[in-house]
């Protein structure tokens, strides 16, 4: 007499499957190997196209500087979960490195509206303003970044510069002071 596994136990088998794989995945990646993070991935979507196994794939796949691969990977995450912040987030990021500065916003700008204390995402969203020349909205994004993150100094260092940029220095030098202190 054959015994089958229940659906219950099938999907526990395939839930620690997945989390092995992505702890094995996660020391390769620290261990500097994004190829090996990346296949062992690529076998976990195979048996199990959950949406963070992409989004983690895309994050490793940026990581090795494959941007158009990390996208592709974002866009699959988004589509079944599109309230996942940390896939329009790193999703601007990729397109950012690839020059794509308004898609990247509007990355940014979707992360922003899921989750309004994401101070990263106004952050990367001051840098493709500013990459486009639009400073006084990148600083704008800035000062939002310093609210919700006092002690993110690059926040103070990137304001400082665009308000040179714009000739506030005596703004700048503020900045510049807060950082020393």
């Amino acid at each position: 007499m054959e015994e089958y596994l229940t659906e219950e136990e099938k999907n526990l088998i395939l839930l620690k499957y997945t989390e092995d794989s992505l702890a094995k995945a996660k020391e390769s990646y620290l261990a500097g190997d994004y190829e090996e993070a990346i296949r062992k991935l690529n076998m976990v979507i195979m048996v199990n196209p959950y949406y963070y196994v992409f989004y983690k794939r895309g994050f490793y796949k940026a990581e090795s500087g494959d941007y158009n691969g990390a996208i592709s990977d974002y866009n699959e995450a988004i589509e079944s979960n599109p309230n996942l912040t940390e896939a329009y987030l790193h999703r601007g990021r990729a397109r950012a490195a690839l020059k794509l500065f308004n898609s990247a916003i509007d990355d940014y700008n979707k992360a922003i509206e899921l989750n309004p204390e994401e101070f990263e995402a106004y952050y990367f969203r001051s840098i493709a303003k500013f990459e486009l020349g639009d400073l006084q909205t990148a600083i704008t994004d800035l000062n939002k970044v310093i609210e919700l993150k006092p002690d993110f100094f690059p926040a103070y260092t990137l304001r400082g510069f665009l308000k040179q940029e714009i000739g506030d220095y005596s703004s700048s030098k503020e900045d510049v002071i807060k950082l020393k202190n």
